[in-house]
């Protein structure tokens, strides 16, 4: 049986201020990482603001033709924007369907928040700022903005996540990222099929 190969995966840590995107190839790597900052003075509504983020999060990923897209969760112990970052997403989701067709638990999967930070760190405990020492330290990449890290790692992880359910011989690196990998599933209401033994993979 001819092996799934992953194209492109887009990771996004949606806020309203400064959401962070990342378009990452299957094979290749890195395409385009960075932030889609907005400033409330210059929009007569949350509407308009979301609106205009959403355009432009998708001027950014609408060439590209994504296999999926993995969204950070919402902090739901979190004070704060929550209810209004909960409808940015929903509209983010809404035209990720209308343009490409993408639904939920298919193509458009939610991490929470400890599992994205359990994939770089190794661990769901751990400091925030340290997210960006240890995307450089585990996979050399120089990234200085805490969104777009954020995105950054969600894209890996959703590679790998597609690998993993795509492919029963695919293995993650450390047992810490399949476990990353089964909470996504979870997460998302996926069944992850039997799988066959295979060696661990190493890096190349």
């Amino acid at each position: 049986m001819e092996q799934y190969k992953v194209l492109r995966v887009v990771g996004l840590d949606i806020s309203i201020g400064a959401t962070g995107y990342c378009i990452m190839d299957g094979e290749k790597g890195l395409k385009d990482c960075g932030v889609v900052k907005t400033q409330p003075k210059n929009f007569a509504s949350d509407m308009e603001r979301f609106d205009q983020i959403s355009m432009e999060i998708f001027s950014k990923i609408g060439d590209h033709g994504q296999d999926a897209v993995f969204i950070e969760n919402y902090a739901y112990a979190a004070r704060g924007h929550t209810a209004r970052i909960a409808e940015l997403t929903g509209i983010i989701k809404h035209d990720l369907y209308c343009t490409f067709g993408l639904k939920p638990g298919e193509q458009v999967f939610v991490v929470a928040p400890g599992t994205l930070k359990k994939y770089v760190l190794g661990s769901g405990v751990g400091d925030k700022n340290l997210v960006l020492k240890y995307i450089w330290k585990k996979w050399g990449v120089d990234i200085d903005d805490d969104n777009a890290g954020d995105a950054y790692v969600l894209a890996r992880l959703g590679v790998d996540f597609l690998n993993y359910t795509k492919n029963d011989g695919f293995t993650c690196q450390h047992k810490y990222e399949e476990e990353c990998v089964k909470a996504i599933a979870k997460q998302n209401g996926v069944k992850l099929g039997r799988r066959k033994k295979s060696e661990p993979r190493r890096n190349n």
